[in-house]
């Protein structure tokens, strides 16, 4: 064991990152096996590398051991991002061994799945123009070929094959565009400041010159398109409809991720200019909020499709990080309770995807298609896990008591303290007007939110009337229609998420009326 620590206090902060290699590199040496027990062997060997590094990664940080150099950082910040990934990881393995266990490849889809994890670990720590630059190139690459495995099936043998290709190489052309913009606004900001890190950009006396501001302005377009943020969310959404299901979760909780965190690694830069010219940056985090809020809903009410719904649906809840940046640039949010939102409304987002999307591809399985008809009258033929499933989905669009209402709560409480205190006589007439506006975006993205969701509820709930020739057909035969019998591991997971999302909810609730329940010294809410 002594031996064991002196190595993991000599890799620090890599401890998580060296986990992820190790499981990579080890695997390596069955990766042409194909038999089951193997498969599992390394399935586990995978998921013990994960939950063993979220363990080291949150110690490391408890313990006091932050690390900063020229060419990575490890502060609170990384120590969440990674947790955050590590987490997700976990489950993503869950939905990748389910669905691909059976492949050829699959032992080639772990070993990349574990190259991708590792550098996402080191990019999120990455502190250095060129660091953080060759490690996401290194993720997206990895992100690639995670993709491209998890969709191949040999050689194309028909339509459907050949579009899924065409759109995962469309996806990936636009995220190696926003690459190509990365390293242009690196190289603007490196020859306008001679600065190598972010960490140093502030301390520039050129900060405010043209090139240095043409290369910030290029890094935010690449994040706007890295997210396929409309218009440009064509690619995304074709792909989400017809990729393999595994390869979905992978786009929503690896990939859109990755965009936030470069995002929050210019969070300093970004205060700086909102200083000096806040009105205008409002109104723009105003104008994505509202793209993604509007956009996102109403392409959610216009398609049949489960994963475009859910895919739209993603989008329009990145509105809430957009109205958090937004409040900061207001002034009714600190720095801290906005790196917190967007946390926190990415991991309730995963919390409630997860179970919600472990159902629906569970339905999709069956039927062999992927509609929202296969889901009506879900909840009478599958009572214990439509239970389960109305109350994520009421989870997800914020239900009182549980863990979406606390995102929800400390996104509105900060416009309501400005109200409640503002006095028109004193304040900015342009300040009032763009609270207006945060208003009204906030409860369009609210209602309209909450509305798909009950769409969603409306079919579940409601009865299946099949008619001759409708793929559900046999069901009618056998009288089974609509009844699929999900693994007690399906069951046990959707439940899991359940009780910990009701919770995360009546916890935060309690504490939010200022009920001390006395369980554990610590409080959920007390970062807001």
């Amino acid at each position: 064991m002594m031996i064991i620590s002196g190595i993991l206090d000599k890799i620090h902060p890599f401890n998580s990152s060296a986990l992820l290699l190790g499981a990579a590199l080890f695997s390596v040496f069955f990766g042409l096996s194909r038999k089951k027990p193997v498969k599992i062997f390394i399935t586990i060997i995978s998921a013990l590398a994960f939950a063993y590094g979220l363990f080291l990664n949150i110690q490391n940080y408890v313990i006091g051991r932050v690390f900063s150099n020229y060419l990575f950082n490890y502060d609170f910040l990384q120590m969440m991002q990674i947790s955050i990934i590590l987490f997700i990881s976990l489950n993503i393995l869950f939905f990748i061994s389910v669905n691909n266990i059976e492949k050829n490849n699959f032992i080639k889809i772990i070993i990349i799945f574990n190259f991708t994890v590792f550098g996402s670990s080191l990019y999120i720590m990455s502190n250095n123009f060129l660091m953080i630059f060759t490690s996401l190139a290194v993720f997206i690459t990895c992100t690639f070929q995670l993709i491209s495995l998890l969709n191949s099936n040999g050689n194309i043998k028909n339509v459907d094959e050949y579009s899924t290709r065409n759109h995962l190489i469309r996806y990936f052309l636009v995220s190696a565009f926003s690459l190509l913009l990365i390293l242009a606004g690196f190289s603007l900001i490196f020859g306008s400041t001679d600065f190598k890190s972010f960490s140093q950009i502030l301390e520039s006396e050129k900060i405010d010159s043209a090139l240095f501001k043409a290369g910030v302005f290029i890094i935010f377009a690449s994040i706007y398109f890295y997210l396929f943020i409309f218009p440009f969310q064509g690619a995304y959404i074709k792909l989400t409809k017809r990729c393999d299901i595994s390869s979905v979760l992978v786009i929503w909780f690896l990939y859109f991720p990755s965009g936030l965190f470069l995002f929050l690694k210019l969070k300093s830069t970004l205060f700086y200019f909102i200083e000096k010219n806040n009105f205008y940056l409002t109104i723009v985090f105003l104008t994505i909020a509202f793209l993604l809020a509007v956009g996102g809903n109403i392409g959610a009410v216009k398609t049949t499709s489960i994963r475009r719904i859910l895919a739209f649906l993603f989008l329009s809840s990145l509105s809430i990080t957009i109205l958090a940046v937004a409040g900061h640039s207001l002034g009714i949010i600190d720095d801290k309770r906005m790196d917190w939102l967007i946390f926190s409304n990415l991991a309730v987002t995963g919390l409630c995807y997860l179970p919600i999307f472990a159902v629906f591809s569970e339905v999709e399985k069956k039927y062999g298609i992927d509609s929202i008809e296969n889901i009506k009258g879900f909840a009478e033929k599958n009572k214990f896990v439509g239970i389960n499933l109305i109350f994520l989905l009421l989870s997800f669009g914020g239900l009182i008591g549980t863990s979406g209402y606390i995102i929800r709560f400390f996104i509105l409480k900060p416009i309501i303290d400005y109200f409640r205190n503002v006095s028109l006589l004193k304040t900015s007439s342009y300040n009032f007007i763009l609270m207006i506006f945060a208003v009204i975006i906030a409860a369009v993205s609210f209602i309209f939110f909450a509305a798909n969701i009950i769409r969603i509820i409306v079919i579940v709930l409601k009865k299946g009337e099949l008619k001759t020739g409708d793929l559900r057909e046999t069901d009618l035969k056998t009288g089974k229609n609509g009844k699929i019998n999900f693994s007690k591991l399906h069951i046990v997971y959707i439940t899991f998420y359940s009780i910990l999302i009701l919770f995360l909810g009546i916890t935060g609730l309690l504490e939010i009326i200022n009920i001390d329940i006395g369980f554990f010294n610590f409080r959920i809410t007390a970062f807001f």
